[in-house]
């Protein structure tokens, strides 16, 4: 498949999405906090990737680990250690596997919007190439007149992490059509979670 160990382009990982992917699950493995990420996609990008690529045995911090991990004696790379970037709360809550799949919008090698459902909570990946684009992404697949909170994770150079994701979170329904706006090698990531459930909101705010 070329996980991310391999650096593929995102033109290869969308080629990859249209073509191998088609064949059921594949090991899919996912760096975050290395500095590949950095030098050749984004983060919001590796949180889309998760929804996006099929893999039930999911490696979501490949070669990074907790400082705790570490042994005293060990060199730590303070690039690959794992921190509390808020958006983690999105790994945290990503199934491995789905009961629903929808395809939203797509074009082979060069951008993908999937939508993905487990249970009552639904889960939308978007990933894009070298080239900035915009969609209009209508959420009819929900439940009709019940309201959902989105958690909505995008690419934003403002916000002061290292790994500048940002949070937007607001109430939405079936009638509801999102704006996906993906930078150049970026992308965007939303959790779709049933109002009033006891798991709508994490405990802590942007």
């Amino acid at each position: 498949i070329r996980g991310d160990e391999a650096t593929p382009s995102t033109q290869q990982t969308l080629t990859t999405l249209f073509t191998r992917m088609l064949a059921g699950p594949g090991d899919n493995t996912i760096c975050y906090y290395s500095k590949r990420v950095e030098e050749n996609w984004s983060h919001a990008y590796q949180l889309a990737k998760s929804v996006c690529i099929y893999s039930p045995w999911q490696f979501l911090f490949w070669y990074d680990r907790p400082l705790e991990a570490y042994e005293e004696s060990e060199e730590v790379p303070e690039e690959r250690v794992i921190r509390d970037e808020p958006e983690l709360e999105f790994f945290e809550k990503v199934p491995t596997v789905w009961d629903e799949t929808r395809v939203l919008r797509g074009s082979i090698g060069e951008y993908a919007v999937i939508a993905r459902r487990s249970g009552k909570e639904w889960y939308i990946g978007g990933m894009n190439n070298n080239k900035a684009r915009s969609f209009k992404i209508p959420l009819g697949f929900l439940e009709k007149d019940k309201d959902y909170v989105a958690h909505i994770y995008f690419d934003d150079p403002t916000i002061k992490t290292r790994t500048k994701v940002g949070i937007r979170r607001s109430t939405v329904n079936a009638e509801t059509v999102l704006d996906f706006n993906m930078k150049a090698n970026g992308g965007q990531a939303v959790r779709l979670v049933p109002a009033g459930s006891g798991d709508d909101f994490p405990p802590y705010q942007p």
